[in-house]
């Protein structure tokens, strides 16, 4: 499995301070070694992305330090080309995704106004966007990780009398 670094912003660089990048790049752990994969065709920061079915999804993020955008892409790898997909219902950055029961779900983020979204969206290849729950408080700059557990039962020593 390798790693993929998409997009991102430039920081204390003088000559490049604030640039919004549409470069990606591929990591390879065991080679210890980089390559350039296509860039996407909208530079874009804080946006949130998800690896599903072996395409890699990118939502929103910022298109500039202040413009906030609910463009989406998708990279397929075995084609090593991106394309666009449905937008984001609410454009967003800072958000977070995970993938659970064949879809994408993107979580809370910022609106354009810089605004906590309380939103929770699935995203399903064949009729995207659906609006599914709220969240209690709406938040910003969140992680979200998918855990299965397995379930344990514990039977009482009351049973075995």
């Amino acid at each position: 499995m390798n790693i993929f670094i998409i997009g991102g912003q430039f920081f204390g660089n003088t000559e490049r301070e604030d640039e919004i990048l549409d470069s990606c790049e591929e990591y390879f752990p065991k080679c210890n070694r980089w390559k350039t994969i296509a860039p996407m065709s909208t530079k874009r920061a804080h946006a949130a992305a998800a690896f599903y079915r072996e395409k890699i999804f990118v939502f929103g993020g910022c298109t500039k330090p202040d413009e906030t955008t609910g463009l989406c892409e998708m990279y397929s790898i075995s084609l090593e080309c991106w394309s666009r997909i449905a937008s984001l219902p609410v454009p967003r950055r800072c958000a977070s995704s995970v993938v659970v029961d064949n879809a994408i779900y993107l979580l809370c983020g910022e609106d354009e106004d810089k605004q906590c979204v309380d939103a929770v969206e699935r995203y399903r290849e064949d009729d995207g966007w659906l609006t599914v729950a709220q969240m209690p408080t709406g938040r910003s700059l969140t992680s979200a990780s998918r855990l299965t557990f397995a379930k344990v039962f514990l039977e009482s020593c009351e049973n075995f009398r």
